[in-house]
This record gives structure tokens, C-alpha cells and sequence, in this order.
């Protein structure tokens, strides 16, 4: 399968950040039960984007291995992959409401907002590759939207925010 190295090497990366957030969590001021529920929040986020990379990067030689055409393939994948952050997306944005902490603070509403607007983005053109393009690259920049923000929720976990160090 062609972009089969490319694949491979993001489900390694999604395996990273969630084996890392592992590090953190047992080695870091959080080790002794003082988690927050904002920092629940970032955890569970990190490791839901982190295994979506891994399990949609894995998917494309599951659904080659059936011998279907490649634009079959990429209009399934495109397609599983815009209906899984549609769901995702509306768990998660939900899990945020109840919890009232800084992710409802100013600081954090130009992070919902980027993500939401990522998402959203992510959809379109997903849904875009089913209809029409049946191509690698938009499944690919989906794939890479979902890593950076698992890149970015490390970041919050390890107690970086918008700006200052904590």
C-alpha cells in the first residue's frame, strides 16, 4: 500500500504521546491523587486523540487486505473517520459543559474554539474525500490534526497554558 511507512510511523507517534501521558501521570505531581477534573479532562482527551491516530492509521491495511479498489478504501476510511469525530466531538464537548473548571475559563476558550473549528474543518474535507476525491491526502491531514492536538494536550497535562508556565 502506497504511504504504508507514513502509517505506520503515525500509529508509533500516537503510541508515544499516550505511552508518555503514562510517564507523566505516574511520575508527576499527580501521582499522589491530585488530579483535577480539568486534568482527568486533558488525559482522557490526549489518549482518545492518541488512539484514534493509531487505530485510523492501522485501518488502511485492514480494509487493503480485503482487496477492494483504493478509492474504496479511502472513501470507507475518510468516511469512519468523519462519523467517529462527529460522536467524539459531541462526548467530548459535552464531558466540558459539566465540568466547570478552566476549561471554561477565558484561557481555554481559544482552545475549544480551535478545536472545534479543526474538527469541523476535518469533517468537511473528510467528507469531501467520500464523495468526490477518494484520495490519501485528506485522511492523511485529518490524521495529523487529530496528533497535534494530542501534542497540544501533553503540553496542558505537563502544565504549559496559554502562555506561562506553570
Amino acid at each position: 500500500m502506497e504511504y504504508g511507512d507514513v502509517f505506520i510511523a503515525l500509529a508509533e507517534i500516537g503510541v508515544a504521546i499516550a505511552g508518555f501521558s503514562g510517564i507523566v501521570a505516574v511520575f508527576g505531581t499527580r501521582s499522589a491523587g491530585q488530579w483535577t477534573p480539568d486534568d482527568r479532562l486533558r488525559l482522557a482527551f490526549l489518549l482518545v486523540c492518541s488512539l484514534t491516530v493509531v487505530f485510523f492509521s492501522l485501518l488502511p491495511f485492514a480494509i487493503s487486505a480485503l482487496h477492494l479498489p483504493a478509492t474504496v478504501l479511502w472513501r470507507a476510511a475518510s468516511g469512519l473517520l468523519a462519523i467517529w469525530l462527529v460522536l467524539a466531538d459531541i462526548v467530548a464537548f459535552r464531558r466540558i459543559g459539566r465540568v466547570r473548571h478552566e476549561f471554561q475559563s477565558d484561557s481555554r476558550r481559544w482552545l475549544k474554539a480551535l478545536v472545534r473549528a479543526g474538527d469541523a474543518a476535518s469533517v468537511v474535507l473528510l467528507t469531501y474525500n467520500v464523495i468526490w476525491m477518494a484520495e490519501v491526502g485528506l485522511f492523511l491531514l485529518a490524521l495529523l490534526w487529530l496528533l497535534l492536538q494530542s501534542v497540544v494536550m501533553f503540553v496542558e497535562l505537563l502544565g504549559f497554558t496559554a502562555g506561562r508556565a506553570v
